[in-house]
């Protein structure tokens, strides 16, 4: 079959959405020059997988939804992040916090899995910001950074330093009070 019949099958296959009658042909031998030809100008990109030998397909507009839901997803749960000593700092709400942090983390690391296999089939450019930067910023905006580990972490600034020790004191102003009362001194009346 000559190239130029070949990209026109290639073409007719992606126009009817036939992705296995096409990943069938790559798997026979059909050259990838001839499915670049076929894909160029339009909205499909692909992949090579299995050393050359298979090819994964897709849509471009599908690949840069699933990567905005993807990124949604990380949104909502680190919605559920707060800085700890902040807000509440007893031994409950921290334990609750670090559940909190591992989810958030494992949402991180799936969204950075999907972020790199859609980015293998985008062309240079298709996906901005990168995965990387994305998912920083994502959390950035919450005060806290993803280092590819199980748990996110608090960004620590100036400010943020001011805050916890302020909950700190407050923390151990109410543990003072606590132990006061449990003594038989009136609290109300310090």
């Amino acid at each position: 079959m000559a190239n130029e019949d070949r990209v026109k099958l290639l073409k007719e296959l992606l126009e009817r959405q036939n992705i296995k009658e096409l990943q069938s042909l790559i798997a026979d031998g059909c050259p990838v020059v001839e499915l670049k030809a076929a894909t160029a100008d339009t909205s499909w990109r692909f992949v090579l997988t299995n050393s050359g030998r298979g090819v994964s397909i897709a849509k471009l507009d599908d690949l840069l939804t699933e990567w905005t839901q993807a990124l949604s997803g990380l949104k909502t749960a680190a919605a559920r992040l707060r800085v700890q000593d902040m807000d509440d700092p007893s031994r409950a709400a921290e334990f609750e916090q670090v559940r909190v942090r591992t989810a958030v983390a494992r949402i991180a690391e799936n969204t950075q899995l999907a972020g790199i296999r859609i980015n293998r089939h985008l062309r240079a450019g298709e996906l901005s910001p990168p995965p990387e930067t994305a998912i920083d910023d994502c959390l950035r905006e919450r005060g806290f950074q993803w280092n590819g580990g199980d748990t996110v972490h608090e960004i620590w600034s100036e400010e943020h330093e001011a805050r916890l020790q302020a909950a700190k004191a407050e923390h151990a102003a109410r543990r003072q009070l606590a132990q006061t009362s449990k003594a038989g001194i009136d609290a109300s009346v310090l």
